[in-house]
Parts: structure tokens; C-alpha cells; sequence
């Protein structure tokens, strides 16, 4: 009776996957990262900003590093560029965090390239992964890239893309460009509950 009973009396899928953050920025102002959300953690180098044409992936708009004058284009300075565009989410009730989005960037390699970071308060960072997002043209797509389990299950959690150029007059446009940006995690859902005591062959009992 307990085997008829599993197999015919499926048990409740308590586990989901829901989405945490999402964002295609098309309904972002053209311009400033804050008038849709977005902080920057440096006001030195090449500027982070929304922008579409030349440099959109999909839809209207994207997160792009620009120069000071011209869009898809980004700043060649005696500074160089370490700056992180990021956005806070919570992960409060989720495990198993994943993440996509798509980017295109040239750069140059190994000095002017792209990041995926994260942090627990927009000031200590970590890389996700030592990956350099750097000398693709057309678009990329990255698809259910694992986050860290020390981001699970947290009230705040924030997500940055990081890009970095140097000073050697060596580079390639476009800079680093990223759109539809999709976090999902699982519900941490409780312990299956006890053994039962008494078998029933119903389903609906």
C-alpha cells in the first residue's frame, strides 16, 4: 500500500524558482544610472551610463561604459578606470542563485575588460568569477552563471559589473556593454515532514 500510495499519490513540489532581480533598462532614462536604480562606486575614469544606439544589445537601452564624449566609446586618460555599476537585491528565502545576461566588449587584453562582481555592502567587492569579459564583438550571452553560496539567503546582496582599463594607449571599441540582466534563485522551502504513521491508498485523504 506505502509503494501504490507514492506512486500515485504524488507528493507537493514545495521547492521554486522565483526571480530576484531583472532588467532589460529599457525603461531607464537615457544618461544617469541612478534614475533607474543603479549607483556607481567611483566618479574616476570612463563613466557607466545608460545608453542605446550603436550600443544597444536588445530593445532601447543598455548599461554601457562610455567616454566623456562619445557612446560606445570609452576614456583613453592618464587615471585609468576601476569602477562598478551595481544594483542591491535580496536573496532572503532563496538558495541555489543563479545569473544571466548578455555583453559584448573589445577592449584590450588583459587590461581593458569587463568583471562580474558582487558584495554584502557596495564597498568590499569579489569577483563571481576570474572571467574577462573582453574581445567579443557580437553579443554574449551568459546563461544560469552560478552565484556564490555566501550570497543565498540574505536581506541584501548587491550585483555589479566591473570594468577596468589602464593607461597604455592600447585599446578597441566597444567598452563593456551588458543587457538583460536576469538573478533567479530556488525557495529554501522547510524539512519534508514526518514518516506517516498510517497509509492510505487515496489520494484526496
Amino acid at each position: 500500500f506505502l509503494v501504490f500510495s507514492l506512486l500515485f499519490c504524488p507528493l507537493p513540489d514545495y521547492a521554486q524558482f522565483s526571480v530576484l532581480l531583472t532588467e532589460n533598462f529599457n525603461g531607464c532614462p537615457q544618461g544617469n544610472l541612478n534614475n533607474c536604480g543603479w549607483s556607481i562606486n567611483s566618479a574616476v575614469g570612463s563613466p557607466w551610463r545608460i545608453s542605446g544606439g550603436a550600443c544597444s544589445i536588445n530593445g532601447t537601452f543598455c548599461l554601457q561604459v562610455g567616454s566623456d564624449g562619445v557612446d560606445c566609446q570609452y576614456n583613453i586618460s592618464s587615471t585609468g578606470t576601476n569602477k562598478i555599476a551595481y544594483k542591491q537585491f535580496s536573496s532572503n528565502g532563496y538558495q541555489l542563485l543563479d545569473i544571466s545576461f548578455d555583453w559584448k566588449c573589445m577592449g584590450e587584453l588583459n587590461n581593458d575588460y569587463g568583471q562580474l562582481m558582487y558584495s554584502f555592502d557596495a564597498i568590499t567587492w569579489s569577483q563571481v568569477t576570474a572571467t574577462m569579459y573582453q574581445l567579443q564583438a557580437g553579443v554574449q550571452n551568459v546563461v544560469n552563471l552560478a552565484l556564490p553560496s555566501i550570497t543565498w539567503n540574505l536581506s541584501q546582496v548587491f550585483i555589479g559589473f566591473r570594468w577596468i582599463d589602464d593607461v597604455d594607449g592600447g585599446f578597441s571599441y566597444p567598452g563593456f556593454i551588458v543587457d538583460n540582466v536576469l538573478i533567479r534563485g530556488e525557495q529554501i522551502v522547510p524539512d519534508d515532514p514526518p514518516n506517516p504513521t498510517t497509509v492510505s491508498v487515496g489520494c484526496d485523504s
